[in-house]
């Protein structure tokens, strides 16, 4: 990538870790496998934002399958699936299953 310039900074487009999985002890052996895909998740819901994603309760959801998240890491879905299973295990993601072939 090498060197940038001043106004390059601020046509950045960045995903955000919160700093909590990596500070606080209640996250202790989360992999970063998992934390990164946290960052997605996180980013997605601007997405569901806009698209007023919601249920009856007023909770955002997000779509978004394993096999994009695979995609985007260029990954195994198995490595995406464990991941997940560890983000639920920490409270960190409820997980919905819609049905075949849904996200």
């Amino acid at each position: 990538m090498g060197r940038f310039k001043i106004t390059d900074i601020d046509n950045e487009i960045f995903y955000q870790i919160p700093k909590s999985l990596f500070t606080n002890e209640n996250y202790k052996g989360l992999g970063l496998d998992a934390k990164v895909i946290y960052s997605f998740l996180k980013d997605r819901m601007e997405l569901s934002r806009k698209n007023n994603w919601k249920d009856e309760n007023g909770d955002i959801y997000l779509l978004f399958t394993q096999e994009e998240i695979a995609n985007l890491l260029d990954v195994s879905v198995s490595t995406i699936s464990r991941a997940m299973k560890y983000l639920k295990e920490y409270d960190l993601i409820e997980v919905v299953r819609q049905g075949l072939s849904k996200p």
